[in-house]
């Protein structure tokens, strides 16, 4: 979906720039590559630079946008990130790079604020035992206790990575409770009689 999105954006971009460049005399054009994993992007990068482009953009996970980091910062290229949201890589400040993702900071923020104005106090975790999940359980601790009033942990439970959520149970059943997995892709779960599950790709 990210990649679709992406590839949408640019073409859109394509289009309005060179209506915009006939007006002023620039001849503009996209130059696509196709390209999975750190070191299939890099390769790709290298190319497009060597074929003459003012900028690249791509990375639709930690590696792939470190890899492009890398080259935009080593070739003096501007880079810009449309997938990747981890956290971890805002961390990093590179003259060269771009962030046009939302980060999963911004996710749980405006999930936590969706809920917990919804009625949805108490929440419980599912965290996936990975620094992007304990980041992630963090993230969203510190917007309930800091951003909004009355919410609270009801209790946690800690999966290894790439492991099921769906197995931890509130015992309660109560309405006013949710349960958040964090790690990637963030999934919320509410409890009965609500069951909703929002999962990005």
């Amino acid at each position: 979906a990210v990649a679709k999105s992406a590839a949408q954006g640019a073409d859109f971009g394509e289009e309005d720039f060179q209506f915009n460049g006939e007006i002023v005399g620039i001849d503009f054009h996209l130059k696509r590559e196709v390209a999975a994993g750190a070191a299939a992007v890099t390769a790709a990068a290298n190319r497009l630079i060597d074929a003459g482009v003012y900028g690249f953009m791509g990375g639709f996970n930690v590696e792939e946008v470190k890899a492009l980091s890398a080259v935009s910062k080593q070739r003096g290229i501007p880079f810009i990130n449309v997938g990747a949201e981890e956290d971890s890589l805002r961390q990093v400040c590179e003259a060269t790079t771009y962030h046009i993702a939302p980060s999963t900071a911004m996710y749980a923020d405006a999930l936590v604020g969706w809920y917990v104005r919804s009625g949805f106090r108490q929440w419980y975790f599912i965290q996936e035992d990975t620094p992007d999940g304990k980041a992630q359980y963090d993230r969203v601790k510190w917007s309930m206790n800091e951003r909004h009033f009355g919410a609270r942990e009801a209790g946690k439970t800690v999966i290894k990575p790439g492991a099921a959520g769906g197995t931890a149970v509130v015992a309660s059943g109560n309405r006013n409770e949710a349960v958040i997995q964090s790690g990637s892709p963030l999934t919320v779960r509410l409890t009965a009689p609500v069951s909703i599950t929002i999962e990005r790709e």
